[in-house]
């Protein structure tokens, strides 16, 4: 390890640190730490990689590059004094920009990521070094397209629930997104009156969602980044808002298209799991299912199905097979006859269980469960029952 004296020479040849105080530069080599790395090492992963340190190279190369179908672009390398991590950790939440790869045996000084923010702070011009190294990079078009993509990609895999979506999914959802701002006090929706044709998220500010019931405000509820509306009133409400939403603050939202929205919702299951889970947990709520039941009209709108009585929807045949039978076999029953789930009863003709697409996803696909196995070794039991529904 280079003594600190080493350090603060190597840095004061540098822009970035040439116009730091002597006494900064001083504390912060002795802060840096000697790192190295053998050629090929990847050090990064665009979109991904958590960057917890700044970079200073002393001897090797990086390469810094996206990928797109397996192929570099916008590649570009680091040599002697070249510096790696500062655009990451100051505009990108700290997760890499791009991929980054050793080409040539790397030595390097790194910095801790609180250090260099810290003094980012306290020091304008080493701050504005790194901004203004982001802008000229952004003037490239294909930069600039990678690195918002990047950003909205990184966004959506830590939101619900697109964080339930594969890695492409999450690219094409990220590609069909629309950018709304809307300033504080816009009326967004008015429940039972504005069309919902588009799933709302959040990136940045606040809304808040409640149901006006003569000037009062009920079931109130605040939206912040990362959180969705749109999506119970398209699948359960005919693409009408369920209730009113208002900006609270400035806010920015991304926007995906009702067709795409609904086209996920089929394609996979735990994505549209979310939104009908949400809706069954507002429902136990006595007085959202309340104006539920006030909104719908039973004979007109999807959200008066939730006030019918049972007895005007259920069926007299229902699919079942025996507690022996295999998961293989009772799978293929359901796919044959287009069923969501089948009953489990004994050679008595008692009924003792249920086994739905659910199970089958979570309990065998997940767990990589015998399918050979018995299906009463999955189902859901005791079954409950009800006899007069009113």
């Amino acid at each position: 390890m280079p003594e600190p004296n080493t350090i603060k020479l190597f840095l004061t040849h540098l822009k970035a640190f040439s116009e730091l105080p002597a006494k900064a530069l001083a504390v912060l080599a002795e802060q840096i730490t000697e790192v190295r790395h053998p050629a090929g090492k990847m050090l990064a992963i665009q979109g991904k990689t958590v960057i917890e340190q700044l970079l200073i190279i002393r001897e090797g190369v990086l390469e810094l590059y996206f990928t797109e179908e397996d192929k570099k672009t916008s590649k570009g390398i680091l040599t002697h004094g070249g510096i790696f991590g500062g655009i990451s950790i100051l505009v990108n939440n700290g997760v890499a920009v791009r991929n980054v790869q050793v080409r040539e045996a790397l030595t390097a000084y790194a910095l801790p990521g609180e250090l260099f923010i810290d003094l980012c702070k306290r020091h304008e011009a080493f701050h504005t070094f790194f901004v203004d190294a982001f802008h000229a990079s952004m003037r490239d078009p294909e930069y600039a397209a990678f690195f918002q993509q990047g950003r909205i990609i990184g966004f959506l895999s830590g939101t619900l629930p697109f964080s339930f979506l594969p890695e492409a999914d999450l690219k094409a959802v990220a590609e069909q997104l629309e950018t709304e701002t809307h300033p504080k006090g816009t009326l967004l929706f008015v429940q039972g009156k504005t069309n919902v044709n588009r799933l709302y998220i959040i990136n940045s500010g606040e809304a808040e969602r409640f149901y006006d019931e003569g000037g009062e405000k009920l079931l109130r509820g605040t939206l912040g980044p990362g959180d969705t509306y749109g999506g119970i009133s398209m699948l359960f409400n005919d693409g009408v808002s369920v209730r009113t939403v208002q900006i609270n603050a400035d806010t920015r939202f991304y926007t995906l298209a009702g067709t795409h929205f609904l086209r996920l919702c089929h394609d996979h299951a735990s994505f549209s799991e979310y939104f009908t889970d949400t809706f069954g947990k507002r429902m136990i709520d006595r007085s959202y299912a309340a104006i539920i039941k006030q909104e719908g009209d039973q004979a007109a709108t999807p959200l008066g199905f939730f006030n019918l009585r049972v007895k005007d929807i259920h069926h007299q045949n229902i699919l079942s097979c025996l507690a022996g039978t295999s998961i293989q076999a009772a799978a293929e029953a359901m796919s044959r006859h287009n069923c969501s789930s089948v009953f489990i009863k004994t050679t008595e003709d008692v009924y003792t269980g249920v086994v739905t697409d659910t199970d089958l996803r979570q309990k065998v696909v997940a767990r990589g469960v015998d399918i050979q196995k018995p299906v009463a070794e999955i189902m859901s039991s005791p079954l409950r029952g009800s006899r007069h529904c009113t």
